[in-house]
Order: structure tokens, then C-alpha cells, then sequence
């Protein structure tokens, strides 16, 4: 319940209103009486604007200044347990849960609902909202979300139909929603064999050359005159002249196995005497010719090619020979290599593994090793030279020589069997392996977890549609159900206060209809005007609404329907009911039926207030209404419009009773002139006199008049009619204003005194 406006600052009339301490706080019943352009408005514009929280409501009533700033608005009104406050264009509820519901009659409910000047379209839907009610309206709501949540969907399932319908073109799978996470491994091994097939039909120029491998040379070194020729001796020589010799040189030098090297050149350089013992060769010619036999022209040729072949071998390089077989073995591995990642030939990890750089260094150690034994069998033919270690290389190279021959048939074979793969690729067939490349890539994007989203999402979108098609249709027949009976109930509701209220008039056939253009349901209905339809609106000259019914008609009816809105709510106890001048424009004669109905309600809401300019109807609305509070409002050009105290039980009293009030009060207190006084004196007199003859008066207008009339029909007894005139006397100069007034007619307050306790008991005794 709303307890006090204690700020508003901004707002229309309000320039600057701070509530008082006391005095000002709304209780249930309220009513506030004021005059036309002092606020009243403003207050139910404030309400309706917290109920809705609508802030434009407000800022479009912004207080005009002649200051150069606007006024900030500001708006407190507290209410129980909480604060309502609009500061900074916002609304807010303190706590939250305080948000009153608040239903405002006023000239804009008249103006929005029921078309004063002009049928319009909205109106018949505001109507229309009005009757279905608070249930309706949830219905018609929940139905327009419904139906905007199915356009909704519909438009994105559209957008998204276009997307799949290309996706299942590109993937030629027309079950791409369903597709199975069992099969992407299968799609994925297909995808990677068709693109190795297509990389190779790209290649398939560069892998032709590739399998064009180079045969790698055997090592065809030859031993056989190295063996020969350490096997070359003396034995050939005369057996007595090689031992003569043997013994010679065994008894004469030092180093028997060099001195057939240095016998030969001795006898190069003959002299007469010996060359091992210095003895004179007189007489020696048998050793001479020893000599001689073993260093004759055959032995110096053994020597010769023993010398040749060792300068031969000694310029042998194994290495070259092994490098270049490397180096051919080098390429033809990494074309192979080559070709097996793309034809997948599984042959490159067969090639044997061939030690180069171990043979290279055998044949360096077998090449020193036979320049050796040469230089050996050279210095000493009879030298015996082991040809093992050639033996075994031999061997060795035999065996490589099997590895080269080996490598060089599956370099073959590879060849073979990939000119055959290259051959069976065609050009029709790379252009089906790029379309059905296509299908597979978008098959394999089918299982990323974005897909598979976008899949679950289509899917639930599909039946999200479904749902909120059954949704709309539910809802539609659902208000279809309730707005049949809420019409005709409402209709029965609406003729039962215009009956009560005492218009000529009725509305029939006040159903639901739809826009087919706007898709928006509406109100329709007739006035019945002794037994006459009349249309809403306006066709040639025919009677319509606007031109049939009076401003104060067309504003009965808006009240009818108001009133009928919250007894078709039911529940009001949680309701703020807010009448602003329900009686404007009505006729005065409808007030009190008007009072009554505030007066019925009141007891159903939980806070009724009414704002109101008619005195008479103030005073209906506070005898009606149990623990009614009465406010006003006053308005000055300083601060603008404030709420005040409005004292009731003194606005009942009549100016006859204020009068006498006034007399009696001025007896213990000096609280005015004693000239207003004495003027009170003759018009509380004349109004006693009036009320009691009222039927003998007639015409007489004054005090010492009315003394005349009763006095000639004998209707006042001696005493009372020379007390009358006595007071008559004091108080008729200063009526009147008579300036020239006798000196001894001019009294003090202690002088008049006497005078007015004398008019109280003439009173009393009228």
C-alpha cells in the first residue's frame, strides 16, 4: 500500500515538493481533492508510470522553467516496507518485491480504450486486452512469444535446410544428420588412399623419372698379378751357385736378406777387388759368374715388374671406386624412397644396408698391405710373402659385389612394379578420385566435433519447431475457448453498469476478431440505442459512435468498462485502483452511483484512490468510504503544486454553522476585528431566520426585511423580534459598509461581547 508521496521534484506542477512531517500520509481509502491544473493528473500519470515503469512517462512531463537548466526529476514515495524511487530516468523498487499493481482510470484509459474521437485500430485491440484480462492476456502473450519463437525457428531451420541441403550435395550422403561415428576411421583410410593416388597422378612425371635407377657398378679389382708376382724366386737358379752364394754372403754380411739388391749394384760398379770381402777377384771367376747368373736379364726383368706393379697399386685409390658406388646407391635410395611414399611399395626398407665407409677403409688397409709385400719381394725375391690378407679380401669383395648385384634387381623390380601403377592412372579416373576426394572431405569434416554440433543442433531445432508449432496451436485454442466465454461474460458485465449508471443505451455482439493483415486480435461490438444499432464506425450519414453519444456517454461507457475489468479480475486484494475525476464529463446525476460502486470496490482493493475537483462529490466519497483520508493540493508560483492536510469535517459544515462556530470561538479569543465580527453577527442571524421560514420569506433579503415579514405574520414573539432588531442595529452599518457610521456605534471587543453572546442565545431560541 502506498503511504506517502515524499518527494516529487520535476514532475509537471511539481517544481519542488518535500512532504511534511504529518499530515500528508495516504491511508487506505484516500481521496484528493483539488482543483483542475493543480496536480491530480500528474499524480495518477506518476502511479500509472511506477506500475509499468515506463520512465517516459515521466520525463515527457518534465516541470517548465524559465531556468536556463531543467529541474532534475526526482520521485520518492514510500509505501509499506520499501521505497518506490525514479531518480536518473530509472525506476526502482527497494526491495524489489514492492512493486505495486496499479490499474489508473483517467482521460487517457478514455482516450487509449475507447476512441473519444476517432476509431482506430488500436483501440479495438487495447479493448480487446482489457477483456480477455490479466489470464487473457498471459494467453495472448504466451501465444505471440509461441508464435514468434515458431517464426523464429522456422527462419533459422530455413537458413540451416539451405546449409545441409549443400552439405548432403557435397557429401552425397543423404543420411549426412545420422551419419555414424563407427564410420570415420573407413573414411578417413579411403581419403588418405585417394589423395596418394591423386599426389601420384600430380607427380606421376617426376615419379617416371625416379624409376629410372642408375645400376650400381660392381668392384671388378684384379689380384691375380699381385699373387704372381710375390711368387717369383731363385730357385730357377743353379742350386751350387745359389749356395756358393748363400754362404757367401752369409759369412761376409751383415744383413744376408738386402744383399741380392746390393750384390746387383756392385756388379754394376765391378772392380777388381770383392765387394763383400775385399779380396782380390784374380782367380774368382767361378763366383763372378755365380753372380753374374743370378742378376742376368731375366732376373732384372722380375725385378722390373715386381717394381712396375708396385708403383701401380701404390697409385691405386679403392676410395673413388667405393665413393662413386655410393654415391649412385645414394640417389637411387632416395628416388626409391621417393616412389615407395607415394605408390606405397614397401620395397625402399629391403634395399640391404651395404658398409661403404667400412669396405673403403678395408681397401685402404688390403692397398698398403700389397705395396708392402711388393716392396718386399722386391728388395729380395726369395722373400716369402703371405697372401692371406688378399685372399680374404677377395672374399670380401665377392660378397659385396653379391649385395651390389642384389640391390640392382630389386631397384628393378621397383621400377617394374611402379611403371605399372603409374600406367593404370588415366585422366577420367583423377577427375573421379577428385569428386569422390570432395564427398570424402566433407564425410571426414562430418565427425569434428563443430559438425557434430551443427548436426545435434539442426536436429533439436527440427524439434524445437515441432514443439512450438504444438505450442501455438495449443494456445490458440486454448484463447479461442477462453475468449468466447470471457466476451460474452464481459458484455453481461459492462450492459449491468451502464443499467446501474442510467444511460439509454447497450452494446451487443462484442466479440474477438483477428486482423488477417496484422495477425492481431481486436474487439468488436454495437450500441444499442433504443433498439437501434449503432457502428462504431463512421459510413456515410448513417448514426455511428462518434456522432451518436455525448462526451458524457462515451465516457460512462469507458467507465463501464473499467469497472468491469476489475470485477472480472476477481482477486483485487493485491490491487492499486486510482480514479482520476471518474466524474468528468458524466453527468452530475450518476454520482452517486458512481460513489457507490468506488464505495464496493474499495472493500475488494487493497488501496483505493480517488482524485476528484467536485466538492459534492468529496463529500458523497467521504461518507461512503470507511477510513477515508482526505488530501489536497495547493499550488504558488515558488514551489509549485504541494500536498496538504484537507480538513473535511469542516468542508461538511454549512457557512451558517461556520458562522456561529466563529462567534462562539471569538469569545475566548481576539482573533480578527471586531467590524468582522459585528458583520458575522447579521449574517448568522439571517441564515438561522432563513432556515427556519424559508416558506414565509420570499423576497426579503436583509435582516431588518426579514424582521418586517415574520413580525406581520405574527411568527416571532415580542422579546425575540426586539432582540432581532437590537442586533440588527450593531451589525447592519458594518454590513453593508456604510463608512458614515455613528461614533456611538463604534465599539471595542469588550463593547461587542455581550452582543454576540446575545446572538447565540437568539439563535437558540430561533
Amino acid at each position: 500500500m502506498l503511504k506517502r508521496f515524499q518527494i516529487i521534484q520535476g514532475v509537471g506542477t511539481f517544481s519542488n515538493f518535500r512532504s511534511p512531517n504529518m499530515g500528508v500520509d495516504l491511508s487506505r481509502n484516500t481521496v484528493l481533492y483539488a482543483n483542475n491544473g493543480y496536480g491530480k493528473s500528474t499524480i495518477a500519470t506518476i502511479l500509472k508510470s511506477a506500475h509499468v515503469t515506463d520512465s517516459q512517462k515521466i520525463t515527457a512531463r518534465q516541470t517548465l522553467t524559465a531556468q536556463q537548466s531543467a529541474i532534475e526529476q526526482q520521485i520518492v514515495i514510500r509505501v509499506e516496507n520499501g521505497t518506490i524511487v525514479f531518480q536518473n530516468n530509472v525506476w526502482s523498487y527497494n526491495p524489489a518485491a514492492i512493486k505495486p499493481e496499479i490499474l489508473v482510470f483517467d482521460q487517457q484509459y478514455v482516450f487509449d480504450n475507447l476512441f473519444v474521437e476517432k476509431v482506430e485500430s488500436e483501440h479495438k485491440q487495447s479493448i480487446h486486452r482489457i477483456i480477455i484480462g490479466h489470464e487473457g492476456v498471459q494467453i495472448s502473450e504466451d501465444l505471440t512469444i509461441a508464435k514468434a519463437s515458431e517464426k523464429s525457428l522456422k527462419q533459422t531451420l530455413d537458413e540451416r535446410k539451405k546449409e545441409l541441403n549443400g552439405k548432403l550435395t557435397r557429401s552425397g550422403r543423404r543420411d549426412y544428420l545420422t551419419i555414424s561415428d563407427s564410420e570415420e576411421s573407413a573414411v578417413i583410410a579411403e581419403l588418405q588412399e585417394i589423395e596418394n593416388k591423386l599426389q601420384i597422378s600430380r607427380e606421376k612425371d617426376e615419379l617416371s623419372g625416379l624409376i629410372k635407377f642408375s645400376t650400381l657398378p660392381s668392384m671388378g679389382w684384379d689380384f691375380s698379378e699381385v699373387s704372381s708376382a710375390v711368387q717369383i724366386n731363385l730357385q730357377s737358379i743353379h742350386e751350387d751357385a745359389r749356395v756358393l752364394f748363400n754362404e757367401h754372403i752369409q759369412s761376409h754380411l751383415k744383413k744376408p736378406d738386402t744383399a741380392e739388391g746390393f750384390i746387383r749394384q756392385g756388379l754394376e760398379q765391378l772392380v777388381e777387388n770383392c765387394p763383400f770381402c775385399g779380396q782380390s777377384l784374380a782367380g774368382a771367376d767361378a763366383l763372378i759368374r755365380t753372380y753374374q747368373e743370378l742378376f742376368d736379364l731375366a732376373h732384372s726383368q722380375a725385378i722390373e715388374k715386381i717394381t712396375g706393379l708396385r708403383n701401380t697399386w701404390t697409385k691405386w685409390d679403392p676410395s673413388a671406386d667405393i665413393l662413386r658406388v655410393k654415391g649412385v646407391s645414394d640417389q637411387c635410395i632416395v628416388s626409391l624412397q621417393k616412389v615407395d611414399a607415394r605408390l606405397a611399395l614397401n620395397i625402399s626398407n629391403k634395399v640391404p644396408t651395404i658398409d661403404y665407409d667400412g669396405f673403403q677403409q678395408r681397401a685402404l688397409d688390403v692397398k698398403g698391405q700389397i705395396v708392402n709385400a711388393l716392396s718386399k719381394k722386391e728388395v729380395n725375391l726369395n722373400q716369402e710373402i703371405d697372401l692371406q690378407f688378399l685372399i680374404d679380401f677377395e672374399k670380401e669383395k665377392e660378397e659385396l659385389n653379391q649385395q651390389i648385384n642384389n640391390t640392382n634387381s630389386l631397384y628393378q623390380n621397383a621400377a617394374h612394379s611402379a611403371k605399372e601403377r603409374l600406367e593404370a592412372i588415366d585422366t577420367q579416373s583423377v577427375q573421379a578420385l577428385d569428386s569422390r576426394k570432395g564427398q570424402l572431405s566433407e564425410l571426414k569434416n562430418r565427425f569434428s566435433q563443430e559438425e557434430k554440433s551443427w548436426c545435434a543442433e539442426y536436429q533439436q531445432l527440427e524439434s524445437d519447431l515441432q514443439a512450438a508449432s504444438s505450442r501455438c496451436q495449443e494456445l490458440t485454442d486454448k484463447l479461442s475457448a477462453y475468449s468466447v466465454e470471457i466476451f460474452r461474460t464481459y458484455q453481461q458485465g459492462i450492459n449491468k453498469v451502464l443499467d446501474d449508471l442510467g444511460v439509454g443505451f447497450r452494446i451487443e455482439n462484442l466479440v474477438e476478431q483477428v486482423d488477417k493483415r496484422a495477425k492481431q486480435p481486436f474487439a468488436e461490438f454495437q450500441i444499442i440505442i433504443n433498439g437501434l444499432s449503432v457502428t462504431l464506425q463512421e459510413k456515410d450519414d448513417c448514426p455511428c459512435f462518434q456522432n451518436t453519444l455525448s462526451e458524457g456517454e462515451k465516457n460512462t461507457l469507458s467507465f463501464a468498462f473499467f469497472i468491469t475489468q476489475l470485477r472480472q479480475k476477481g482477486d483485487l486484494s493485491n490491487t492499486i485502483v486510482v480514479f482520476d475525476d471518474p466524474l468528468s464529463s458524466m453527468d452530475d446525476y450518476r454520482r452517486v452511483i458512481t460513489a457507490n460502486i468506488i464505495r464496493d470496490l474499495s472493500s475488494q482493493t487493497k488501496q483505493m484512490i480517488v482524485l476528484t475537483h467536485k466538492r459534492d462529490f468529496l463529500l458523497l466519497l467521504s461518507e461512503k468510504l470507511d477510513s477515508v483520508q482526505v488530501l489536497s493540493l495547493k499550488k504558488d508560483n515558488a514551489n509549485g503544486s504541494s500536498i496538504i492536510p484537507f480538513d473535511i469535517e469542516n468542508e461538511r459544515k454549512s457557512e451558517h454553522q461556520k458562522i456561529t462556530e466563529k462567534l462562539i470561538k471569538y469569545l475566548d479569543e481576539d482573533f480578527c476585528e471586531v467590524k468582522t465580527i459585528q458583520g458575522d453577527i447579521r449574517l448568522c442571524l439571517e441564515a438561522g431566520l432563513r432556515f427556519k421560514y424559508f416558506r414565509y420569506l420570499g423576497g426579503a433579503s436583509t435582516l431588518g426585511k426579514v424582521c418586517d415579514v415574520l413580525q406581520e405574520q405574527n411568527k416571532l414573539d415580542a422579546d425575540l423580534l426586539r432582540d432581532l432588531r437590537d442586533l440588527n442595529e450593531i451589525s447592519s452599518p458594518v454590513h453593508h459598509g456604510d463608512h458614515d457610521i455613528d461614533p456611538l456605534r463604534e465599539m471595542d471587543r469588550s463593547e461587542l461581547l455581550p452582543h454576540v453572546r446575545k446572538t447565540l442565545d437568539v439563535i437558540e431560541r430561533i
